[in-house]
């Protein structure tokens, strides 16, 4: 009974200290693992550069569409006939008055003379809704005439960017015909509703400078500036580090030390901290 006791105590105290050995052990190797994390945090790969004073403007991205500011409907002068005669097409030019082309109001077993179309003011025809064969009435619009040079930008604001839009508001617009230049535009004209399917509010710009070369129809990139903060520092995008959810630059300060600063490309970052620096020796 007692050499069973005994043995029994045996395998305890074996088991204890097996137990303790692999606790020991254990520990050893996650202060070896926390020690090698932090010494691979240590090691980053950086470009060097001159840093320099400027200013940085945020803004919102939009998609816009170039219409003409003038753009009149051109309409049959009688109640109802077919469109018998067509004399223009989308992109050529008229003047007021200019017959674009004609109705026939005969009925069957009567015979009326043909009633002209005029435009209704001196541009480019922009819209060609009527066709030769076409029953037409005086309400219906057969042709959209535009004045170019009064050409805007108009887009669609999403509902969560309506409170930084407001009147005069500077923007820029890219567009693929000209993909080497950005054309300056103004806000002019804000509309008072949202639309209640899209969510949107309807702005429109004008143009402000040379615009050569462009045509209503035209689609492109809309930036709108909402603010700007002068007297910054700027760096190279290429200097900036990115590594567990921060973005920092290294900052020599003298020949020897080394500062890591937080740095952002957010605006309101900037105006959130009021140029507070998060500072880090290496």
């Amino acid at each position: 009974m007692k050499s069973k006791k005994k043995y029994i105590v045996f395998i305890s105290v074996g088991v204890f200290f097996i137990l303790l050995i692999s606790i020991v052990i254990g520990v050893n190797l996650k202060k070896k693992s926390r020690k090698i994390e932090k010494e691979i945090e240590k090691v980053f790969t950086v470009r060097t550069a001159s840093v320099e004073k400027g200013t940085i403007e945020d803004y919102i991205k939009l998609s816009g569409d170039v219409i003409t500011k003038v753009n009149v409907d051109a309409y049959a002068d009688v109640q109802y006939g077919k469109i018998s005669k067509i004399y223009v097409d989308i992109g050529d030019y008229v003047k007021k008055g200019q017959i674009i082309a004609k109705v026939d109001p005969s009925l069957p077993g009567t015979k009326y003379n043909e009633s002209p179309v005029r435009a209704p003011i001196t541009g480019y025809v922009t819209a060609k809704i009527g066709q030769l064969g076409m029953t037409v009435s005086a309400s219906v619009p057969l042709f959209k005439v535009g004045n170019m040079r009064t050409l805007q930008v108009k887009t669609s604001v999403p509902e969560r960017y309506v409170g930084l839009i407001r009147k005069n508001q500077n923007a820029k617009i890219k567009m693929e015909a000209f993909s080497d230049k950005e054309f300056s535009l103004k806000i002019i004209d804000i509309s008072p509703i949202l639309d209640p399917l899209s969510r949107t509010m309807d702005i429109w710009m004008e143009f402000r400078g040379d615009i050569s070369g462009i045509k209503p129809g035209m689609f492109g990139t809309v930036k709108i500036y909402t603010s700007k903060k002068n007297n910054v520092i700027l760096v190279d995008v290429d200097t900036v580090v990115s590594r567990f959810g921060e973005n920092f630059v290294f900052i020599r300060e003298n020949l020897v030390d080394e500062v890591k600063e937080e740095v952002s490309n957010d605006i309101s970052d900037l105006n959130s901290k009021d140029n507070k620096k998060s500072k880090e020796k290496c």
